[in-house]
């Protein structure tokens, strides 16, 4: 008898959406139907990577309505050396069952109805499918040897193995029973619910998740594991799933995630789901924030605790990224950007400041340096059409200065006052840039346009020099400022400290809007030094 996993895929949509602005997203989002949930059933062989699928989606149709409708399913091609999905029937449930059209191809899978469904009408579909994933579920070996199944969905890829509406805006509850060979445990989104043996040889695991999910985060994992439960935070089990071999050094990483936990709970807002688990996994990535079971690359355990900062960075996406999700790829900003910042908030936090500042100036000569290769490049890109792209040195280094330096505009108060506002407003939904400039605008009582132009949508990185003259007989100093880059003219508000030989040390903060400006203030000494932004507060580059 060949040893089979055997998967169960529930997901209930987010009905709050936010609407898209500055987008150029080509994405066909259909706006006709809501997709209520998913019920995927998927049968995985423990010795082909063939895999049979029963995806039970139940939709409420909009205002309009409804003939045909369109899902994503990577369709069985030669390109793809013979992988892919291939669809074997389609039934409606509305509220009789009965066989219906279809047209797979391109990717796309096109259902048409027998009668239209009415507007404001639930109906269900369900989808018997079978294949070979080509992506999105990968199935392999670990650096073990050992067999394991792992979504791996970010960006557009959960279309590889689950037929869906794959992109952001569609946002889910996830439910997953998974029948497997004895020897495999299984981590997933939400909470785990049962755990019941069939057989002697065979097992079934069914999670539940209590938040709606974007398809980049819906995941399994299915491999042998060890388990640590450690101590919960705020009533939230907190776990560490590591691969046997690596069971001691594992458990050792992953217990750092506790503490940060803690400390975005305290910082942004409730977590929003009803764990956190910390998996060694086979994601291509460094780790994927997938929503309440992150996965980390398989060498990410070492048994020297030298991934603070990427735990910290995957936590802070449950917030950002995970609860609060893009409506729209080119805002992916509001989750690269906000991780990397909160990352070093943390840092912050737990290190001190010169920890966070060593961050922030890492970052600043990344951003320099990729500046350079891209010029034209801006945090907020709609020339960029591979999803891919659009993870680089704008979307999260400069992204998290741009935080950072909204922070220094508003002060810290109302700066961390409107991310739990933010968080509070869009938490299991959908946001743009513009709903995060409208609700730090709202808490500040600040028109913030001029600020996220400069910084989001323009691609050029500010430069200044500054000189000065002392008159010793009138002790006042005359400073000029000069906008040293080519092109647009920035606005900030410049801090500078004056230093003389006798260590008197006197800080001013001046309004800077032109390309060259002037001010006299009065100092008892002339300055031996001048330092511009000594604190750290501006992504500028001092010549």
């Amino acid at each position: 008898m060949q040893a089979l996993v055997f998967v169960l895929f529930s997901c209930t949509v987010q009905l709050y959406f936010s609407q898209p602005t500055f987008s150029l997203d080509t994405y066909p989002k259909n706006p006709d139907i809501n997709i209520i949930s998913y019920d995927f059933y998927l049968k995985l062989h423990d010795v082909t990577d063939s895999i049979k699928g029963v995806a039970v989606l139940d939709i409420k149709t909009k205002d309009q309505p409804l003939a045909q409708f369109e899902l994503d399913l990577i369709n069985v091609n030669e390109s793809l050396k013979g992988h892919g999905m291939h669809v074997d029937s389609v039934l409606i449930s509305s509220p009789n069952t009965y066989s219906t059209k279809f047209l797979h191809k391109k990717n796309r899978l096109a259902i048409v109805l027998e009668e239209e469904i009415a507007a404001n009408t639930y109906f269900s579909a369900t989808v018997f499918y079978r294949g070979i994933p080509h992506d999105g579920l990968i199935i392999s070996n670990n650096k073990f040897g050992d067999r394991t199944f792992f979504g791996d969905n970010w960006p557009n890829r959960a279309r590889h193995w689950l037929p869906s509406i794959d992109h952001p805006y569609d946002k889910a509850f996830c439910t997953f029973s998974v029948e497997t060979p004895i020897h495999y445990e299984v981590v997933a989104s939400g909470t785990k619910i049962e755990e019941s043996f069939t057989n002697n040889n065979s097992k079934i695991t069914r999670w539940e998740s209590q938040a709606p999910l974007a398809t980049k985060l819906m995941v399994i994992g299915v491999a042998k594991f060890a388990v640590q439960h450690l101590a919960e935070v705020d009533h939230i089990p907190v776990q560490s799933w590591v691969f046997p071999e690596n069971k001691v050094a594992g458990f050792y990483d992953y217990a750092m995630a506790p503490e940060i936990l803690a400390f975005f709970n305290a910082k942004i807002g409730p977590f929003a789901y009803a764990k956190l688990a910390n998996v060694q996994s086979k994601t291509r990535y460094g780790g994927m924030e997938n929503a309440s079971n992150i996965f980390y690359y398989e060498n990410s355990v070492t048994g020297q605790r030298t991934i603070e900062n990427l735990i910290a960075h995957e936590v802070a996406h449950q917030w950002f990224g995970d609860a609060v999700t893009e409506a729209d790829w080119h805002h992916v900003w509001l989750s690269e950007g906000f991780a990397t910042y909160f990352t070093n908030v943390y840092v912050e936090h737990k290190h001190g400041k010169d920890s966070m500042n060593r961050l922030l100036n890492k970052q600043k000569i990344q951003i320099a340096e990729y500046h350079k290769k891209a010029p034209t490049s801006s945090i907020i890109d709609l020339k960029v059409n591979k999803l891919t792209d659009l993870l680089n040195t704008n979307t999260y280094q400069k992204g998290a200065w741009v935080l950072h330096m909204l922070r220094y505009e508003l002060g810290d108060e109302l700066f961390f006052k409107g991310i739990k506002k933010y968080y509070q407003i869009f938490k299991n939904g959908n946001a743009l840039t513009k709903d995060f400039q409208y609700v730090m605008e709202e808490v500040s009582g600040k028109s913030l346009d001029w600020f996220f132009e400069q910084w989001l949508y323009s691609p050029t990185l500010p430069s200044v020099k500054t000189a000065y003259k002392y008159n010793k007989r009138n002790k006042t100093l005359e400073l000029t400022i000069t906008q040293t880059q080519a092109t647009k003219l920035f606005t900030y508000r410049l801090a500078v400290l004056f230093i003389s030989d006798n260590e008197e040390r006197v800080f001013k903060e001046f309004n800077i809007d032109k390309r060259e400006n002037r001010f006299e203030i009065s100092l008892k000494n002339k300055p031996d030094k001048i330092v511009s932004d000594p604190y750290n507060n501006l992504l500028l580059y001092v010549e």
